[in-house]
């Protein structure tokens, strides 16, 4: 969902429709597929068409004819099927996706970057004004074999070597050029991904430019750092900078980690000794060769990368910058009940400042292994969960706060004791700061959802249902037997927005809320189907009670007692949450943390 906004934000429109798939691999690695770029090299009219039966001039139309003559073939074309193929098809892919490594996701804008690359005719990488600005020439490449040989090179070996020198040239350019376009996209976020992501690549440093072509680690994270720093309008630095007073238990950590990154990457590095003459010596100057080709065009892609994605079009880091990160601190979704569009760079970027700041000294503060895996991926879930509300909460009314002030009467001299909270409590504590302890948090919150006695709670996207398998049973306290049900008899499934699940008659599926809730010390709650649903066969029910201190998703238990299928859709309302006062809050030590704090899947 993400990438596809991405996708529509930056790719540009005078190169066609795109269509970006994204999927997970097993291997942990990112990888980029220009099937477009790919197809414009295999289509041959005159293999595909031999008597020029479409009258294609060029294998764009030829596939554009080849499209419309199999649409045409279908019974009923279905209506989601364009009439016309998109002019630019790729795919995206990362072992992360389908793992609890959110923060990671910003590297998939490097690889979105390379569609971006390829989209025209000739990729941009391989442009005529490139390569004249990165050229190699023969006579270069003698004189270096020449002078560290000692004797005249053979023509072959001379020409190998420029070849080999040229594609280390196109292929970095090709990375720096992708990881310039995801800077642009997502800014601090990609940094901070990026920095992490290579340093579980390779040792640091490498060399410049590496045998592959790729650049080295340093000389790589230095031209991103370079264009954050310097040619992305609203300053990094100067952003953290100006809050230090604002926010110094934040920004202080912000501007110290700018500066301890801007100090490493202008380190000298250790100079090992070189041979002045034979093979090795050779080797050397040769890469010198495409290295100093490499760093020449280095100020030119800046500029190319400023002309694809405008000014205008960057992400910029705002106010609700420092809030997010406040939200993470109390374990909440880093959202905002109104976000602003393509609002996913600066959640990623306060992810990123979160874990910074305050999540690594958390990992470390845990005695074992698991544990710091643990609070890692509870970030990772808490930004994972901002992200898919982003679209809800920018389509959000600005008004919003307004109306459930309306609602909102209880003085806070009046939000104790026990009882069932009515409107007026329920609204008067939502209303309360972030951080004070009666806050009662509910992301997304709209205010009809606020009943008399209740809160409507909405269906969201993500599904378990069972399946058929040949286990003989399953015993309920074993944790062995808990583990292999997860792993064979089940299937997890997301439904997008507008998408239906169906729900068919004797099946068990487990749903959740769309809504995060955030439950106070002194509130505990039940969930409550509604009789609506029940009367046509859908029975919805929860482990009743929700304890003190609960923070994620509810998992709802949705049976079909019916007799005839049940569509359900994401963001439906689909159940009531009653809240329940207590008289005495519950000691912080016995508020729920159990396995599933802050869930955000069943």
């Amino acid at each position: 969902m993400a990438l596809a906004q991405l996708t529509e934000a930056y790719f540009p429109a005078t190169n066609g429709a795109p269509l970006c798939l994204v999927r997970h691999q097993w291997k942990y690695n990112l990888t980029y597929v220009p099937i477009t770029w790919y197809l414009r090299q295999l289509l041959r009219i005159g293999v595909l068409d031999p008597k020029n039966k479409f009258g294609a001039k060029n294998s764009d139309e030829l596939l554009r004819k080849l499209w419309e003559a199999w649409r045409d073939k279908q019974d009923k074309p279905e209506e989601h099927i364009p009439k016309a193929p998109p002019t630019q098809l790729a795919i995206l892919s990362f072992a992360g996706l389908d793992t609890e490594d959110t923060l990671l996701y910003p590297l998939l804008a490097h690889e979105l970057g390379h569609f971006i690359d390829y989209s025209p005719q000739k990729p941009l990488y391989l442009s005529d004004e490139l390569k004249a600005k990165a050229g190699i020439k023969l006579e270069q490449v003698r004189e270096v074999m020449e002078k560290t040989l000692g004797k005249q090179p053979e023509p072959q070996d001379v020409d190998a070597n420029l070849k080999f020198l040229v594609n280390q040239v196109s292929t970095a350019i090709r990375e720096i050029l992708a990881d310039l376009f995801a800077t642009r996209m997502l800014g601090f976020g990609f940094f901070a991904a990026q920095s992490e992501f290579l340093k579980t690549v390779a040792a640091w440093p490498e060399a410049p430019i590496t045998a592959s072509g790729y650049p080295g680690i340093k000389f790589r994270l230095k031209v991103i750092f370079d264009h954050l720093t310097v040619h992305l309008p609203g300053n990094l630095a100067g952003f953290f900078e100006s809050h230090v007073d604002s926010q110094p238990g934040t920004a202080n950590v912000l501007v110290a980690y700018v500066t301890q990154w801007c100090n490493r990457l202008l380190e000298p590095d250790t100079k090992r000794p070189v041979p002045m003459s034979g093979p090795i010596a050779a080797d050397q100057q040769l890469r010198k060769l495409a290295e100093n080709a490499v760093r020449d065009v280095v100020p030119y892609l800046h500029e190319l990368a400023e002309q694809v994605i405008p000014d205008e079009k960057t992400p910029k880091l705002s106010e609700l910058f420092f809030d997010r990160i406040a939200r993470l601190r109390l374990e909440l979704p880093p959202s905002c009940p109104t976000e602003p569009p393509n609002c996913f760079a600066e959640v990623l970027a306060a992810g990123w400042a979160y874990q910074i700041i305050y999540g690594e000294e958390m990992e470390a503060s845990k005695v074992n292994r698991e544990d710091q895996i643990a609070e890692y991926r509870k970030t990772c879930r808490l930004v994972l969960k901002s992200i898919e509300l982003a679209p809800l909460n920018c389509a959000a009314r600005e008004d919003e706060r307004k109306l459930i002030e309306q609602h909102a009467t209880v003085t806070e001299d009046l939000l104790g004791g026990g009882g069932v909270l009515g409107a007026p409590h329920i609204a008067s504590r939502l209303l309360l700061p972030l951080d004070h302890p009666k806050h009662l948090a509910v992301a997304p919150l709209r205010a009809d959802a606020i009943r008399s006695a209740s809160l409507d709670v909405h269906l969201g996207h993500r599904f378990v249902v069972s399946r058929r398998s040949r286990l003989r049973s399953v015993r309920l306290e074993d944790a062995e037997d808990e583990r292999l049900l997860a792993a064979v008899g089940r299937e997890d499934v997301f439904v997008p927005s507008g998408g239906l699940f169906l729900v068919h008659p004797g099946d068990l599926i487990l749903g959740v809320t769309l809504e995060f809730i955030a439950l106070p010390p002194d509130v505990m709650a039940f969930v409550e189907g509604r009789s609506g649903l029940g009367r046509k066969g859908l029975i919805v029910a929860t482990a009743t009670q929700v304890a003190p201190g609960f923070h994620g998703v509810i998992v709802l238990e949705m049976a079909n007692a019916g007799t005839v299928p049940l569509e359900v859709k994401p963001e439906m309302a689909i159940a009531q949450l009653v809240l329940q006062g207590m008289n005495v809050p519950v000691p912080k030590e016995l508020l729920y943390r159990g396995k599933f704090h802050c869930q955000v899947h069943p």
